[in-house]
């Protein structure tokens, strides 16, 4: 059956939003700080549900009048009218949230709230224990604003269906709790991540579960999938489990409101150690793991039957989640989960079973994801996908094959603190991802520098079993155009102005010219040697690699003396030179020798391992600096400045292998398998000079004043160092590599 049109690509059609969202959400967060904020999201979301099943049957059952108007102009409940009922629900009047509010100025609205959600549960029993009932204790008069705000909603004068309305008012209620709560993502997964999951496995018909299911959005995303593309809901069952009650309560509440049907258990319950499903064995598990758990109880579980590829670490739950998840798959299942990237590298009890796994054939796809993509960390995840047959027959066999995809440079941002992926990123990577394992379509499928490749467990193997992706991808290509002669002309018309920044740029653009022209291109020449950045004593290249330390800050003699001490955020703005002398603190002798601090002797390349990951600089005088850094001494055979050029060259790699569970950092072991090409001492020194006249131009600038008297000149002149920058930041790599002869590039500088 044709799969033409994506879900993302319909619910497009139906419009961003319905436009009163927003201005409901604003008021009810009016009342968000006079109620305890523990109660606030269930006292909210349990009225809103009421509101969203009373209009729904008010819709379904035109011919029953609720409201009448008395001579006071008042609303009237039509005391005929006692019960609305459809397939889904039975609401009898005085579970209706229009008894209620007509009530809503009762001294006691609290306990006919509580009252009528008793009533509601007890007529209907997918709503069994899943209702709040709290109401009672709370202030009437927030109460009766609570009522009246959420009165307000007028689904009837909306063009579209009443389900999807509701369905979409709770969910985005829903996400803004969780974004305000910080630890939201106990009981959300962002829509967009959840949409990619999704949309990559497809689950058009079967068994689909998710072990730690939440407030059930994957579940409700799965149903949309299956009705964008014309299916029935009726072909797939949805099997779940949550452990915490109250969030085990709004994932009854959200499938019911949709008339959803799922079993998620009879009560919450942990998945490790009570496992509501342990003879399940899913067609599809989609599923958000809790993030790097530590106490899950391992000590109790070191025989189970799950733990085929090992036993997991009691100090972290991943490799539980990854392995529950693979045990309760069906035999030509797929899963698609998110992950910490920790999962994806280091830890050595958990690289044996990662290894396992990987020997086993089961991982399908790995996804580099941005970061501040969730609520509960800023830093980025991972999305795995497990196949567990990849020569079943229904799509191309991928044995011993696995996709890698970098899509960690992907995802605009929603607020200041919140990235989101767009509908088109999202077919972008689903597309590749489909593409990649289909018979038909694989034609269509090609490995691209720096977004994704298509790896062997050989190659994989190769890199010590790592899964993170940006060992894999590379680079991304990129073509730099420009035009000489314009170049030459914007320069020429503000030559008298500012001669020097003419002359410099002059030199600069024979340099480039020349780079564009150099025949032939080489490729790393013969007698160039390969190091690896690995420390050894006795190497010519790398002798040692040490990182730093802060001094305690209780102790004030560690601090104000006469040693200078570092930090990344202080050469997070280096963009042209590297050589670093005075520092924003200072410590004493006794604060370098009571810590982890090490005094480097100038000419040491020092390296941003994390916040940020990739800034370099050269001390040009003794210093110490803190643990942020990785520092490296080098050996006879290699300049300082020259290592500084590559590691600055090579930023983007950099990024790309870092990882983490708590912040991205770079690891010593994962510097060591980098491989540096190194030049003879005479050819880094050339490098260096080139290099040095391109840094010239982009550190000169045209001065302030003259902004004043001739304005248009300097945004020609900005835009002319930008084009410059960015063109010596696409040859350095060719140049350090060898790829470009720069004796060549000498001969016309002399």
């Amino acid at each position: 059956m044709a799969r033409n049109k994506s879900i993302i690509d319909r619910q497009k059609s139906q419009g961003a939003n319905l436009g009163f969202e927003e201005k409901l959400w604003a008021a009810a967060d009016k009342l968000r700080g006079q109620i305890d904020s523990g109660e606030y999201k269930h006292i909210v979301l349990g009225l809103l549900f009421l509101k969203c099943i009373s209009d729904r049957l008010t819709e379904n059952n035109r011919q029953l009048e609720l409201w009448g108007t008395n001579s006071e102009d008042k609303l009237e409940i039509d005391v005929a009218s006692t019960t609305l009922r459809d397939r889904h629900f039975t609401v009898p009047k005085e579970a209706s949230f229009a008894y209620l509010q007509w009530n809503a100025n009762q001294h006691n609205i609290g306990e006919l709230i509580d009252e009528a959600m008793a009533i509601l549960e007890k007529e209907n029993s997918s709503l069994k224990d899943a209702l709040p009932k709290n109401y009672a204790s709370l202030d009437s008069r927030r109460l009766r604003e609570l009522i009246q705000l959420i009165g307000t909603i007028e689904l009837k004068d909306v063009e579209s269906k009443t389900q999807d309305i509701i369905g979409r008012v709770y969910e985005y209620f829903l996400g803004q709790f969780a974004r305000l709560e910080g630890k939201g993502g106990e009981f959300y997964t962002p829509q967009s991540v959840v949409k990619l999951l999704v949309e990559m496995a497809q689950p058009y018909k079967g068994s689909v579960c998710d072990p730690c299911c939440g407030s059930g959005g994957i579940f409700v995303q799965s149903e949309k999938f299956v009705k964008a593309y014309g299916g029935r809901t009726e072909d797939i069952l949805i099997y779940g489990q949550e452990s915490n009650f109250n969030t085990w309560k709004l994932c009854k509440l959200n499938l019911a409101l949709r008339g959803i049907k799922a079993n998620i258990g009879s009560q919450n319950a942990d998945t490790f150690h009570q496992d509501l499903h342990p003879n399940l064995k899913a067609d599809f598990i989609l599923a958000n793991p809790p993030f790097n758990i530590s106490d899950w109880g391992a000590s109790r579980l070191l025989q189970d039957e799950r733990w085929q590829y090992g036993i997991p670490p009691t100090s972290n739950a991943n490799y539980a989640w990854i392995q529950h998840i693979i045990y309760h798959l069906a035999a030509d299942g797929l899963a698609g989960f998110v992950m910490s990237n920790g999962s994806l590298n280091h830890s050595q009890m958990e690289g044996e079973i990662r290894k396992a796994i990987i020997e086993a054939d089961l991982i399908d796809c790995i996804v580099a994801l941005p970061s501040q993509l969730f609520y509960t960390t800023q830093i980025a995840a991972c999305l795995w996908f497990i196949a567990k047959n990849k020569k079943d027959g229904k799509l191309r066999n991928r044995s011993g094959e696995t996709l890698f995809i970098c899509a960690d440079r992907l995802g605009k941002m929603s607020d200041r603190t919140h990235r989101f992926l767009t509908d088109e990123e999202i077919a972008l990577i689903a597309n590749t991802y489909h593409s990649w394992r289909s018979s038909e379509k694989f034609s269509n499928y090609k490995d691209i520098p720096g977004f994704c490749k298509s790896a062997t467990i050989t190659e994989i193997n190769s890199h010590k079993n790592s899964l993170v992706p940006g060992r894999y991808v590379g680079f991304e290509s990129r073509k730099i155009q420009w035009n000489m002669e314009q170049m030459r002309d914007e320069l020429t018309e503000v030559k008298d102005r500012v001669s020097e920044v003419y002359k410099a740029s002059e030199i600069a653009l024979t340099v480039l010219h020349r780079f564009s022209l150099a025949e032939p291109l080489l490729k790393r020449p013969s007698h160039w040697q390969t190091a690896t950045l690995e420390p050894n004593s006795k190497s010519e290249f790398i002798s040692h690699v040490d990182s730093g330390g802060t001094p305690s800050t209780k102790k004030h003699e560690f601090w104000n003396g006469e040693i200078p001490w570092l930090t990344p955020k202080e050469i997070t703005g280096f963009k042209n030179s590297f050589y670093v002398s005075k520092t924003e603190r200072m410590i004493t002798e006794k604060g370098l020798n009571g810590s982890a601090a090490k005094l480097l002797p100038p000419g040491t390349v020092m390296l941003t391992k994390r916040a940020p990951v990739g800034a370099v600089a050269i001390n040009a005088v003794q210093m110490a600096n803190n643990q942020g850094f990785l520092n490296f001494h080098c050996g006879e055979k290699l300049r300082p400045l020259y290592l500084a050029y590559w590691l600055r060259a090579n930023k983007e790699y950099l990024e790309n292998i870092a990882n983490g569970s708590t912040y991205l950092e770079l690891y010593k072991s994962d510097l060591f398998e980098v491989k540096i090409t190194v030049p003879t001492l005479a050819e880094q020194d050339a490098i260096i000079k080139v290099i040095s006249a391109l840094q010239y131009v982009a550190l000169l600038g045209l001065p302030l004043e003259q902004s004043v008297t001739i304005p248009e000149k300097t945004i020609k002149m900005q835009e002319q160092n930008m084009r410059l920058r960015s063109i010596r930041d696409a040859i350095l790599p060719k140049l350090l590599s060898g790829e470009i002869d720069v004796y060549r590039i000498l001969e016309q500088l002399k």
